[in-house]
């Protein structure tokens, strides 16, 4: 099957943020609240630094929310490697993501994307990509594998680490 937007064909680690009260009270949160991670989420990202140090990445996009921007800068005080916020990782909708993705996604580096639960779905769908996770844990690590040879679609797994 045909991927409904096109993004570089280059593999990718993404994480969701931690825990905010507004998920442990599962409320909904629109792309303008600005939630920080209550204790449990700076938890979270506390023990899935650990985690992410094995996995060699080189870069980590972030979306600027802060929730997101906690989580990743957690994350960045093991692994010490570039950190930008790019806003396109925002929750977004689908005609958004697509330019974030092709601006963010280099082959020479191992990405690790820092977002939303939103961004999450939005980029399974958008990819028609094959997954066992429709939605995204706080401080989940999933791997985006691109379409191969034998298979002409988009992957993820969740990385058990």
């Amino acid at each position: 099957m045909e991927n409904k937007i096109t993004i570089p064909h280059v593999p990718f680690f993404f994480i969701r943020h931690g825990e905010t009260d507004w998920n442990k009270f599962q409320q909904a949160l629109c792309y303008q609240d600005d939630t920080p991670l209550n204790e449990t989420g700076l938890l979270q990202a506390t023990n899935v630094r650990e985690q992410i140090n094995l996995l060699g990445i080189t870069k980590i996009y972030a979306s600027p929310l802060v929730r997101a921007q906690q989580t990743a800068e957690i994350i960045n005080n093991l692994l010490q490697v570039p950190l930008e916020l790019h806003v396109g990782l925002r929750e977004v909708t689908h005609r958004l993501l697509a330019p974030a993705f092709i601006e963010i996604l280099q082959p020479l580096h191992t990405t690790l994307i820092v977002s939303h639960g939103n961004v999450y779905r939005l980029l399974v769908s958008l990819l028609d990509a094959q997954t066992t996770e429709l939605k995204a844990k706080n401080c989940g690590v999933y791997f985006f594998r691109p379409p191969t040879k034998d298979s002409g679609q988009w992957t993820v797994h969740a990385v058990n680490l």
